[in-house]
C-alpha cells in the first residue's frame, strides 16, 4: 500500500468519525480553512517487525542454452508498520483527537480497516499542542496512529537446474567429466 492509499484511508477513517470535518493532507502551500480542521502526514519510514513470508514455485518453461529450464518466482510478503500523524486544529481539537481513541474497537472503522487489508497496531496518547499564536489562544492536538499492512514483491529468478563440470589437470587432462541435474529423481 501506498503513502497517497494511507493518506486517503486515514482521511476516510477520520470522516467516519467526524463526518463534517475538513481533513487536509500535510505539505501543501495553501491557506488553512476555516473553522475546524484536520491535516494528515504519513510518515516515509516503516518498520519492519517480522521476518517476510516467502513462497518461491516454478513459472512456466522458458529457453536457455542448455533446452528448456523453469525459472522460479519468489513472492514475498513483508508486513509494515506506518506511522501516521493527525493533527487537529481550532475549536475542539483536543475533543476531536480524544474521539479517534476508539477507532480500534469501532465496527464501522474495523470493518473499513479489514475490508482493505489494513490493521490499526496501535496509537500514542494526545499531545495537547495548544498555544498562543500571534497573540490569539489556538487549539491544537496531535494524534498518531501506526497502521499495519503488507507490500508484496514478485521477482523472477533462473533457477540453476543443470550444470556440466569438468576437472582438470594442469596439464589440461581431464581427471572427471559429470553432469548436475537438480531435478533428476533418485
Amino acid at each position: 500500500m501506498t503513502n497517497a492509499e494511507l493518506d486517503l484511508a486515514t482521511k476516510h477513517i477520520i470522516n467516519l468519525v467526524h463526518p463534517s470535518l475538513k481533513v487536509i493532507k500535510a505539505y501543501q502551500s495553501k491557506r488553512a480553512p476555516t473553522g475546524s480542521y484536520a491535516v494528515v502526514s504519513v510518515l516515509e519510514v516503516s518498520e519492519t517487525p517480522v521476518v517476510p513470508l516467502v513462497t518461491l514455485s516454478d513459472t512456466e518453461k522458458v529457453d536457455s542454452p542448455i533446452g528448456q529450464v523453469s525459472n522460479v518466482a519468489q513472492s514475498t510478503k513483508q508486513q509494515l508498520i506506518t506511522q501516521i500523524t493527525v493533527n487537529f486544529y481550532r475549536q475542539n481539537a483536543n475533543e476531536l483527537a480524544r474521539d479517534m481513541l476508539d477507532c480500534a474497537w469501532r465496527p464501522d472503522i474495523h470493518d473499513y480497516l479489514l475490508r482493505n487489508d489494513l490493521g490499526w497496531q496501535r496509537n500514542d496518547p494526545i499531545a495537547n499542542l495548544s498555544a498562543e499564536i500571534n497573540g490569539k489562544y489556538e487549539e491544537r492536538a496531535k494524534f498518531t496512529v501506526y497502521m499495519m499492512h503488507e507490500q508484496a514483491s514478485t521477482p523472477s529468478v533462473t533457477n540453476a537446474i543443470y550444470s556440466t563440470q569438468v576437472i582438470l589437470k594442469e596439464e589440461d587432462e581431464t581427471v572427471a567429466d559429470f553432469n548436475i541435474d537438480s531435478q533428476a529423481s533418485e
